[in-house]
């Protein structure tokens, strides 16, 4: 019998208010609807797991229905290539699973098939949910946008008509407000984005536990957000636009000046580097 625990994951979307009228954790920005944070881990399993729309069918009435189904659709799983050992655990290796009661931001409830290796180590669990989803291919990515179309559309009722979508290079520039240099201070060495050979520092203001700034992609907010309550549009990861096999902000293995000048990258396939965020209008 599987065992439910209660772990609560603290998403981007905690930093952003919650209203009923659009979908949780996205921000204005201007003329359109952004996600605070590139999509995570967690968000990432819940599109694996929850291919039936009836959980949402459910979802004002507060029923929360765990998956029935241990064996994802294979074409909807991350490159295996691209995954450490606990995230190819918590995809492919479907035996010894623990069912999680998962809080996702305010109100955003869900149980996450989570693997015995990593029971009960909440910190690990946090630290590995509340990463940017990568590995991934463009098409897999607009598979995302479509089965959210429809799942947001379900949960906030008849007369929404929210569209999900890549970002264009348009939209991008709008977001990447290009406001934060490298350095906060002119005496304070504290990097404000993941990028190679990023600094750490102690103003946690700034940055939150970032041991491995530079080296991989951290969990989604730990750097302050820009203006709009952005986050990691510079660094972290560099994020799929629209356009196929054009990618756009940088990631931790590239100089900062990717991120701050809002050039883009290239890509072809998956990559560890690229995960991508949505966006929509109503």
């Amino acid at each position: 019998m599987a065992r439910y625990v209660l772990l609560i994951l603290f998403t981007a979307s905690i930093f952003t208010h919650c209203t009923t009228s659009r979908p949780w954790g996205t921000t204005w920005v201007k003329g359109f609807f952004a996600d605070d944070t590139e999509i995570t881990v967690a968000e990432w399993l819940e599109f694996v797991y929850y291919q039936d729309l009836a959980y949402y069918e459910n979802y004002n009435r507060k029923k929360v229905i765990a998956p029935t189904n241990f064996f994802p659709d294979i074409a909807l799983l991350p490159d295996l290539a691209f995954l450490d050992n606990d995230l190819k655990a918590l995809f492919y290796q479907q035996n010894e699973k623990q069912l999680y009661f998962t809080q996702l931001g305010v109100s955003r409830a869900i149980y996450l098939p989570i693997p015995k290796s990593i029971e009960g180590n909440t910190k690990k669990i946090d630290s590995i949910l509340s990463c940017p989803i990568s590995g991934i291919t463009y098409d897999q990515a607009n598979e995302f946008c479509t089965w959210r179309t429809k799942v947001e559309n379900i949960k906030l009722g008849k007369n929404s008509k929210f569209h999900f979508h890549l970002p264009t290079l348009e939209e991008y520039e709008i977001m990447n407000t290009k406001e934060d240099s490298l350095l906060t201070t002119k005496t304070t060495l504290c990097s404000t984005f993941n990028y190679a050979s990023c600094t750490t520092c102690a103003d946690r203001k700034i940055q939150r536990a970032l041991e491995n700034c530079g080296t991989q992609a951290l969990p989604v907010a730990s750097f302050k957000g820009n203006k709009y309550g952005l986050y990691d549009i510079q660094g972290n990861l560099c994020e799929m636009t629209i356009r196929d096999g054009v990618s756009y902000g940088g990631s931790y293995l590239h100089a900062a000046r990717f991120s701050i000048e809002g050039q883009t990258i290239s890509y072809k396939q998956a990559k560890k580097w690229v995960g991508f965020r949505t966006v929509y209008k109503k």
